[in-house]
């Protein structure tokens, strides 16, 4: 039975990788005043993150209506195809409650709707592991228990570089994002095992906030056998740095490169990184 995967736009897969993967991407909505965008659709992260410099008004991400979802679950449906959908984590967003609506209203058996616990380039990795696994002929069920126990061992080890838009977005006081700043405060985050922001470092200067990310990987290693994927916000300049970092300590890798999208990018700011890969160790 032919399968077919779903996933959203958090996931950052977009122009050539959707048709390299042969997937559908469903994208997040983002509104800045009364303009709304569609996630990579009516509007690039390019001209997103030159917004969020250039407004005054924080912009708004919601997910999508579960119309949007119930489209290509009828789909499948009627040409009596599997259809998984990867989510991005419910502890960062209520999108996969607009599936689970879509998937009761379709009544269908042959769905599967996963929380992947996962965003941006974690995200990316279950998406492009569950590509290669349905290219091998697996069935929408055994992708789905894959995927189960796949992403608690996958590790997203992140930089934010300003503090203003965690400020901007009500996520941190104004007193507080001004003493970071002045401090030339970094913090480091990622995602616990509930699919939910963990700040596991603060640090003064990039430099230590390269050097938390290497130790990172040290306390959890790298499984070479999975995808590693990096990721950027506005620029790849502060990227660029830890990645050579990582090669100089590891050597040579195979890796990908993409950019963070609206929804989880609105929070970090320009100048923020990430690396995400599967290791041996679970995350905590």
């Amino acid at each position: 039975m032919t399968v077919k995967i779903l996933t959203d736009s958090t996931a950052d897969i977009r122009g050539d990788e959707i048709k390299k993967f042969n997937v559908d991407v469903i994208p997040l909505n983002v509104e800045f005043g009364t303009a709304s965008y569609q996630d990579g659709v009516t509007i690039s992260p390019d001209e997103f993150y030159k917004k969020l410099v250039e407004e005054k008004e924080f912009p708004k991400t919601s997910q999508p209506a579960p119309g949007a979802f119930l489209e290509f679950f009828e789909a499948a449906k009627k040409k009596g195809e599997e259809l998984i959908y990867l989510s991005i984590s419910s502890g960062l967003s209520g999108t996969i409650n607009s599936a689970r609506i879509a998937q009761e209203m379709c009544g269908y058996d042959g769905i599967y709707v996963v929380d992947t616990l996962e965003s941006i380039q974690g995200l990316h990795i279950v998406v492009e592991e569950a590509c290669k696994l349905r290219d091998e002929g697996k069935s929408a069920k055994e992708i789905a228990d894959y995927v189960e126990d796949l992403k608690g061992r996958i590790h997203i080890l992140s930089a934010i570089d300003t503090l203003a838009y965690l400020r901007k977005g009500g996520r941190l006081s104004a007193a507080g994002a001004l003493i970071g700043n002045l401090i030339n405060l970094k913090i480091n985050v990622d995602l616990n095992l509930k699919g939910s922001i963990r700040v596991y470092g603060k640090c003064i200067g990039i430099q230590k906030a390269y050097r938390s990310i290497l130790a990172g990987i040290e306390k959890d290693p790298i499984d070479f056998s999975h995808p590693v994927q990096f990721g950027y916000t506005d620029s790849p300049t502060n990227l660029n740095i830890l990645i050579e970092k990582i090669r100089s300590v590891l050597g040579n890798f195979s890796y990908t490169v993409s950019q963070i999208g609206p929804a989880i990018g609105s929070h970090i700011g320009p100048g923020g990184f990430d690396v995400a890969y599967v290791s041996p160790n679970p995350r905590y």
